[in-house]
């Protein structure tokens, strides 16, 4: 469950912008993007634990698992890569 008060999705640094976060029964989707225009790192962090997350297409459909560390993801990104992730916490 997502707790009161706190940042729903964080991104630290400022080569990532969130463009999309949606609720779904039991998980999230978040869409973000890289916005420098290089290859680089970010890490997603969210205020609860994350049981699983995957990466999937701008369709919806599953391309592979994310590593998650806790509350975190941590994401390899290419240059203007737009990325959709499931989050199921």
């Amino acid at each position: 469950m997502i707790r009161k008060n706190r940042p729903i999705v964080e991104f630290p640094g400022d080569n990532v912008e969130l463009s999309c976060f949606k609720r779904e029964k039991n998980r999230i989707i978040i869409r973000f993007y890289e916005t420098l225009g290089k290859h680089g790192t970010t890490i997603c962090r969210l205020p609860d634990i994350i049981k699983k997350c995957i990466r999937c297409d701008a369709t919806g459909r599953d391309i592979c698992n994310q590593k998650v560390n806790g509350r975190e993801i941590n994401i390899k990104l290419k240059p203007f890569e737009i990325i959709t992730l499931k989050v199921f916490l």
